[in-house]
This record gives C-alpha cells, structure tokens and sequence, in this order.
C-alpha cells in the first residue's frame, strides 16, 4: 500500500494519491456492486498521474451554465454542443487520495501506539453527473490543515457517475444490472477507510464525512443505509 505513496513536503503533509479502493469496474463488473481489489496485484498505482470517473452533461446544464457565464463574461459566451471531455477519465476510477500531516504519519510510523488523529472524509457533488475527487469542489486540504487548531487525516474518494453509477430500470436490473452502483463505491471506500486508515495515523472512532451538493445528499443515504453498521459517528 504505502508504495502509492507521493510525498509532498511543501505544506508539510505526505499526500497518498491513487489508492486503489476497488478492483476496475469493468467487463463483468461494469454496472456491479464494486469488490474489493485483488490483494496479490502486482502493478501497484503510483499516483502520478490523476484518476477521475468518466464525466457527463445533463441536458440542462450546458444551458444553466451557460447563463450563468453570459451573466459574468458576456453575451458572446456559448456552450452549445459541448462535451466533457478529460483525458485522466478512465472506467477504472475507484481510487482514493489520504492526506496526512507529516508529524502524525511519523509518529505511528515510529510508534505504533501513537495517539490517532481525526479523519475528515470529502465525497464531491456535481449531480451525480461530474465532479472527482481532486476537481474544483474537493482539491487540496493544505488550506485546512494549516488554519485548523486541530491536525487530522484527509481523504477523498472517487465514486461512479451518470450511467455508469447510477443507470436504473426494469431492463436494467432485469438483465443483472446494480441501481445506485455510484453509492456503493461510496460504502466500499468507507469500508476501506475503517480497515486502514489507521496505518496513516487515522482514528477510525474519529471519521467525520463531509461533502457538497450531490456529496451532501450521500451522506444522508449512507446514514440511513447503514444496517446497524457505523463507519463513521459524524
């Protein structure tokens, strides 16, 4: 695991990019619940390159963002026929990003019963349709680690989007299909988080979710979906 590491020393803080929480969903688990990955892989995600789900416009928000930037930069502006397209947008997109203060990371590295630091846990909004875990809504904590009175443990995750996560119907399920694949991958890296957040010198007692927009409602559907088991007490 800790051979995806990246450091960076500039903000003090290690940041572990591209862990893999999930095996690819891909061929036969294109539209499944997510798994786990193989725990003998031997191609190992360095992080150097940033991973993010495939993107997707509703047919509304060229037009709603388009407005909006009429609004701000002109009448001139026009999105018609646009398309999100990203070339770090790849099906095999279920990785995480932890970042941890540098003094909390050495401590339990060099003393394994070193006190634990809380975990704020970021899912991003965008209607289920855009957003990553390194996008606009989520980017760096470095902000947040160096003005809190308290250091902590941050992670940010990836989940499936637009028909890749979220494609429902009678046909659909008929045929094998998983609805709400996108809050699975949610419940999966929480489950991850619960596992091993503690080899980066999180406390798993101490796991605080926060998101915006679509992130916001997820929390409400992975609170009430919890089925007795608590990954997170905030």
């Amino acid at each position: 695991m800790l051979k995806t590491r990246q450091s960076q020393t500039s903000s003090q803080a290690y940041n572990f990019s591209n862990i893999r929480y999930g095996a690819p969903p891909i061929g036969d688990l294109r539209f499944a619940a997510p798994v786990p990955p193989e725990t003998d892989r031997s191609v190992v995600q360095k992080g150097e390159e940033a991973r993010i789900c495939p993107q997707a416009l509703t047919e509304w928000t060229p037009g709603l963002l388009e407005q909006a930037y009429q609004y701000v930069l002109g009448p001139n502006i026009s999105l018609s026929g646009g398309q999100l397209l990203d070339s770090r947008a790849s099906e095999d997109c279920l990785f995480l990003d932890v970042v941890v203060p540098k003094k909390i990371f050495d401590a339990i590295k060099s003393n394994e019963s070193a006190t634990l630091a809380p975990v704020l846990v970021w899912i991003y909004g965008g209607s289920y349709d855009t957003g990553s875990k390194a996008g606009l809504n989520s980017g760096s904590p470095a902000g947040l680690l160096r003005q809190g009175n308290h250091d902590f443990v941050y992670v940010a995750l990836n989940y499936r989007l637009g028909a890749f996560g979220f494609l429902s119907g009678p046909e659909f399920t008929t045929q094998g299909g998983v609805t709400n694949a996108g809050l699975l991958d949610q419940r999966l890296a929480l489950e991850w988080i619960q596992q091993n957040i503690h080899l980066f010198g999180g406390d798993t007692a101490g796991v605080t979710l926060a998101g915006e927009s679509a992130g916001g409602v997820s929390l409400v559907y992975q609170t009430t979906v919890s089925q007795g088991t608590t990954f997170f007490p905030e």
